[in-house]
């Protein structure tokens, strides 16, 4: 208890102490199994406790007003040690002022001096000719500002449009598809407000003059044309999803059939098969891919009439098998499409984006034609290059 001045804990130590003495004393002529012994070890380690305890609030209290201390003794310090610096600032100062001074009253005399000097001078400047202005501007030039102005006109539209050209990545319409490929365009889509089927897919009516049906009805045209008798088989792609193929194949078979003639649209996009929304089909399970793993199978049972159109039927994609691809890199589609070709007059494929899955590649050897879908303001320029 050397240092210490709080006299209840020298007290609690002095007790401590005493306990030890008298736990010694009893353990000569006793066990530790004693209940005095015992209550007297209970009694020790409380005082331990305390003691501790009481310490350890001291010892903390001694950092605090040690922290306390040393924060004065730096500020003090910081104080003392700046005093030097601000007296050599202050000697600076005074001797800059000084200095302005002196110059100040100087410049002042000359200038007294140089008034007296002027006001003593003769005037010996006397005018001979009076001053003739020019009719004519010396600047500027309105020739050159005419020439800058006709340049900055022309150029800077120029420059802004040729600018906003290198920043159109997406093709924006028909022109643009011409100038990027060589293949002949059969038509082209406008997008219309007419208010078509529930879903907005089906766009093509019997006895209805609109401008959509007339659209297709100039792409069947077309289509005609590249087609020899003896082909019947029409394949739609395109880029990436959402451009509009399903829309454009089924409303194509739509516009077949009602010329009376038999056709069926097949859902080759057997990984997202897309005719099922777009002919609300309630039986998904049923389609292509049943034939194309089992052979055996009869194909003609598994196309469904549409209630679009009597002459117009549907062979959807079915289920989605685990090997898409393999499954149409069999003989079996061959010989689906032979079965398709004897029974109607025309087979639409609805296939997969070409840009994104091999699969249409490997339809491509049943088709006769294949339709490339692009979309204005969405597909973009790179996928023609």
């Amino acid at each position: 208890n050397v240092g210490l001045q709080d006299a209840a804990l020298i007290g609690a130590i002095e007790r401590y102490n005493e306990m030890l003495v008298e736990r010694k004393r009893l353990l000569r002529t006793s066990t530790e199994n004693n209940p005095a012994i015992v209550n007297l070890h209970t009694s020790i380690r409380a005082m331990k406790a305390n003691v501790q305890a009481t310490l350890e609030g001291t010892l903390q209290g001694l950092m605090i007003t040690k922290s306390n201390l040393d924060r004065e003794a730096s500020r003090y310090s910081r104080r003392i040690s700046n005093a030097p610096g601000q007296e050599r600032a202050y000697v600076s100062i005074a001797r800059q002022q000084e200095i302005k001074a002196g110059l100040y009253l100087m410049l002042l005399q000359k200038r007294e001096e140089n008034a007296i000097a002027l006001a003593a001078t003769a005037n010996n400047a006397k005018i001979i000719d009076e001053a003739i202005a020019d009719d004519i501007p010396v600047s500027p030039k309105r020739s050159m500002i005419y020439l800058i102005a006709l340049v900055l006109g022309i150029g800077i539209p120029v420059g802004i449009i040729y600018l906003v050209e290198l920043t159109k990545f997406k093709i924006e319409g028909r022109a643009d598809v011409e100038k990027l490929t060589s293949v002949p365009v059969v038509g082209d889509i406008p997008l219309t407000d007419e208010k078509n089927d529930k879903n907005g897919s089906i766009a093509v009516f019997e006895n209805k003059n609109n401008l959509m049906s007339e659209t297709f009805r100039n792409i069947r045209t077309n289509l005609q044309f590249m087609l020899d008798n003896d082909q019947k088989v029409i394949l739609v792609t395109s880029t990436v999803s959402g451009e509009g193929k399903s829309f454009v194949s089924a409303n194509l078979a739509i516009s077949l059939s009602l010329l009376g003639k038999k056709v069926v649209i097949v859902g080759l996009d057997i990984r997202k098969p897309g005719l099922n929304k777009v002919f609300q089909l309630s039986n998904k399970e049923r389609g292509i891919t049943q034939y194309l793993s089992n052979p055996e199978t009869d194909l003609m049972e598994l196309v469904q009439p549409s209630d679009v159109n009597k002459n117009l039927f549907i062979l959807p994609g079915g289920t989605v098998p685990p090997n898409p691809t393999e499954l149409l890199a069999r003989n079996g589609l061959d010989r689906a499409i032979e079965t398709l070709k004897k029974n109607f007059d025309y087979v639409i494929l609805d296939t997969a984006p070409i840009g994104m899955v091999t699969d249409t590649l490997l339809i491509g050897r049943v088709a006769d034609l294949s339709v490339y879908v692009c979309r204005a303001d969405y597909t973009h320029k790179a996928e023609y290059t």
